[in-house]
């Protein structure tokens, strides 16, 4: 029971600020970087920005594919959602 504060933000007006634009559609958002990545700017890796942002995205799918969707031997088209919204923390 903690009160609510406000958290509105400002509207971008500049067409280059970030949030001024709607990302991608999904799933094209994993892997392009957004438009708000500059080259000037440098990634986690130290390379620019963008490319640090497309090597990241195969990374991961690469642990995704070779991990979970294939590596734990579970048919994946005969599992259902199971998760309840409703749950306190994750059903």
């Amino acid at each position: 029971y903690v009160p609510l504060q406000a958290c509105m933000h400002k509207v971008p007006v500049d067409s280059t600020e970030r949030g001024s634009q709607w990302p991608e559609q999904w799933p094209l958002r994993l892997e392009k970087p957004p438009y708000w990545l500059s080259t000037s700017q440098t990634g986690v890796y130290g390379r620019p920005a963008p490319e640090d942002f497309k090597a990241d995205y195969e990374h991961w799918k690469h642990v995704v594919n070779k991990s979970y969707l294939k590596g734990l031997g579970i048919n994946w088209s005969t599992v259902r959602n199971v998760m309840d919204m409703r749950a306190v923390y994750g059903g």
